[in-house]
């Protein structure tokens, strides 16, 4: 019998069975197939997921969670952030994404010398509403919503809703929108136009000024949380597939791999 059964061969699903097991409740991981650690796209398998990796600065969201569990910060040292953290390349043009805000600036600049001043514009107000959102992501700590909380948030509004026009304002010249589009897809995997673009793209696209990592370090970080998971006596179920869950009236998952199936019980 187990308190808690996380199936997933992802890192989220990991640091879930990471958190309840560093918590006292007795968990087991079933990752179909093995922990995910390759990337498989139109059907086919790479080695690594190319999706930027992010959060392993101080006080970031990776510092946070290693906190709020108890573990040593300095238990996993990743390599130095990527600067430039990615390139943008278009058919005539070409701008490296720097972590210093100052340097993308100029060199944004270098490339597009006619929208000089629409670019300093549209980071400024950038810089703005990224500040807005992270102060908005310290002050939600994942309980229910408060009256004083829900007040500031309205207070806020405003401010959010003109941070969000001035971002769009400086997107309606085509070579930054085309420029600001293709970072977004890089970031998100997403494509919208730039009207349907969330004020927390601005988050996103200050990624790079946060710190992008290199995508082979998931790989050891998901070693290193696999490693810190069986350590608070979690387990770990690899190399079989779930073939039924039934939450009704108690949680079955049944298991299949090289031997007979087996029965879990939550």
């Amino acid at each position: 019998m187990y308190d808690v059964i996380v199936i997933g061969r992802d890192i989220g699903s990991l640091i879930a069975a990471l958190a309840t097991a560093r918590f006292g409740l007795r968990t087991i991981l079933v990752p179909e197939g093995g922990l995910l650690s390759e990337h498989r796209e139109a059907g086919y398998c790479f080695p690594v997921d190319p999706m930027p990796l992010s959060g392993f600065g101080e006080g970031q969201a990776v510092d946070r969670l290693l906190g709020e569990l108890n573990l040593p910060r300095d238990g996993f040292s990743p390599a130095p952030p990527l600067d430039p953290a990615l390139q943008i390349i278009l058919p005539e043009n070409r701008l490296d994404l720097y972590r210093d805000p100052d340097r993308l600036i100029q060199d944004a600049i270098r490339e597009f010398p006619k929208q000089g001043k629409e670019i300093r514009r549209f980071y400024h107000h950038l810089s703005i509403a990224e500040s807005l959102i992270r102060q908005w992501m310290s002050e939600d700590d994942g309980g229910p919503a408060d009256i004083k909380r829900s007040f500031l948030r309205l207070l806020r509004l405003p401010q959010a809703i003109a941070r969000r026009a001035a971002l769009l304002r400086n997107l309606a010249d085509h070579t930054i929108r085309r420029v600001i589009q293709s970072q977004y897809r890089v970031l998100s995997h997403l494509d919208c136009g730039y009207r349907s673009m969330p004020l927390s793209s601005a988050h996103l696209l200050a990624l790079s000024q946060r710190g992008i990592y290199h995508p082979y370090i998931r790989i050891d970080w998901m070693a290193w949380l696999c490693h810190e998971f069986t350590a608070a006596e979690g387990v770990l179920m690899e190399s079989c597939s779930v073939i039924r869950v039934d939450t009704k009236p108690e949680i079955i998952v049944d298991v299949e791999g090289s031997g007979p199936p087996v029965s879990l019980r939550g």
